[in-house]
């Protein structure tokens, strides 16, 4: 069976209804036949407070109807200014050159144990920074659980699939191309 992690935008497709989400959508139908194992990793819930009120109350609502992602959690690493003591590692000792190949590849140009960001950096550059963060966080829960899949929409983690590939074993897809991995044959 594989194992798939679902990235925040998959979350937000599915929640948006068939239009915008039907292989999310049906992702969440093989899993609740017991025929894929789907998870969120801890980031997730780091990142609804940064939604706006009625996404959150979406997102929210759409998760209490999903018990097969409702309270399944991947734990990540813990890093400084994101996590919550008691959700994920607080150390694990393949995570530091994990976490520093990860913001290499999804942050070219940062160097070993910089920060997430400067504070006199302006309001846009930060935000990007931390979508990256949340991503990296993402991403390196999902490689220390072993899983065999992260799903995605974001173009950026999408661009970088094949480097994530080769340096780290991390697969990353669109939900359309892992449903077509995880479907039973017709």
């Amino acid at each position: 069976m594989q194992r798939l992690t679902l990235d925040r935008c998959c979350v937000i497709s599915a929640a948006e209804g068939p239009a915008a989400g039907m292989p999310v959508l049906e992702l969440i139908a093989l899993a609740e036949q017991g025929e894929v194992d789907l998870a969120l990793t801890t980031a997730f819930d780091m990142e609804l407070p940064t939604a706006d009120a009625a996404k959150a109350a979406r997102l929210s609502a759409f998760l209490s109807g999903c018990p097969v992602l409702g309270d399944t959690r991947v734990a990540g690493p813990f890093i400084l200014g994101f996590s919550t003591l008691g959700t994920d590692y607080l150390s694990e000792p393949e995570a530091g050159p994990d976490w520093e190949a990860i913001r290499a590849i999804l942050r070219p140009g940062s160097r070993p144990n910089e920060p997430v960001w400067a504070e006199e950096e302006a309001e846009p550059e930060r935000r990007r920074k931390y979508r990256q963060a949340i991503d990296g966080i993402h991403l390196l829960g999902h490689k220390l659980a072993g899983r065999d899949l992260f799903v995605t929409n974001d173009r950026e983690l999408l661009r970088r699939a094949d480097r994530l590939q080769d340096e780290l074993g991390i697969r990353v897809s669109t939900p359309a191309r892992a449903l077509q991995e995880c479907s039973p044959p017709a």
